[in-house]
């Protein structure tokens, strides 16, 4: 998982022509709106002009992975970050990852990393 995430970073943050990569797009796209609630695939195919099949064709091909798994992943890492790194409440917490309310989110946090975000906040206080 960790390698999934360096490589999608890198993609998200490297240099070139960004113009002809969808998938780096789709990334930066991911990055720059990861507090919509509407970001999901049909979204980013959507900005991208592209058919959501196709979409998730390149992101396979590149990636090995879909769209939904790096949105999921992106989420997923700001939060951590944010529990980790700041006194917000889970519901600010919430907001800033995109989720429609506190409930979803703590569902969503707990299906991926197997705790509460208030389990995951106490054990990795600094």
């Amino acid at each position: 998982m960790p390698a999934l995430l360096c490589r999608l970073l890198a993609l998200a943050g490297g240099s070139g022509k960004a113009d002809d990569d969808p998938v780096r797009n789709a990334l930066n796209l991911i990055r720059d709106n990861l507090t919509n609630p509407n970001l999901n695939v049909n979204f980013l195919a959507d900005q991208l002009g592209l058919h959501r099949s196709t979409l998730v064709e390149l992101f396979k091909r590149h990636l090995r992975h879909t769209p939904g798994q790096a949105i999921r992943d992106r989420r997923r890492l700001a939060a951590e970050t944010l529990l980790r790194g700041t006194a917000l409440s889970i519901g600010e917490i919430a907001n800033r990852c995109g989720m429609p309310d506190e409930s979803s989110f703590c569902r969503f946090f707990q299906r991926l990393c197997g705790m509460t975000p208030m389990q995951f906040r106490s054990r990795n206080k600094p």
